[in-house]
């Protein structure tokens, strides 16, 4: 009987410490816990759909708490900090900027299991895009602004026009 007593203690205890460590995310640290960011959840809008399509292009979910979106570094360091700026509008976080010596490439990372979540509800998976065959988005492909926002995000990372003479 005393023991069923004690369980039930630490079971309180132990719940109490789940509802209080996200409230004092520095307290959770200093014992050594990893809590989940928090992120802005933001509504369908166009530059969501353009997220969505940089994702589509150049983005990856690399694990189940962190996301890359590749560039060049010497051609698009600036579109790198509008993506950075666009990250930090929709979702409320900050991203950091690796830049790869050897080839001139980059990648913006950024952190957040809840954001990964929320790009997997939203159609992006992890591994390789086209195996997966991944598409856009039915809400972004039901509006005619969302998949102009959407075209525009693929095109600005993965896209490219040539012109062909025979």
């Amino acid at each position: 009987m005393a023991h069923q007593v004690r369980w039930k203690a630490e079971e309180g205890g132990g719940l109490n410490s789940q509802k209080k460590f996200p409230l004092t995310p520095e307290l959770a640290k200093e014992r050594g816990l990893a809590i989940r960011k928090t992120i802005k959840y933001p509504s369908k809008s166009s530059d969501l759909a353009e997220f969505i399509g940089i994702m589509l292009g150049d983005g990856g979910i690399c694990s189940d708490y962190q996301i890359a979106i590749s560039f060049n570094a010497k051609e698009d360091l600036k579109y790198a900090h509008y993506i950075q700026d666009l990250v930090t509008r929709l979702f409320g976080i900050s991203s950091t900027i690796r830049i790869r010596e050897k080839n001139n490439g980059g990648d913006i990372l950024v952190s957040g299991r809840n954001l990964v979540d929320f790009l997997i509800q939203h159609g992006i998976k992890k591994g390789n895009k086209v195996a997966k065959k991944i598409d856009i988005p039915k809400w972004i492909g039901d509006s005619e602004k969302y998949k102009i926002a959407c075209l525009k995000g693929l095109m600005d990372t993965d896209g490219g026009l040539y012109h062909h003479t025979l």
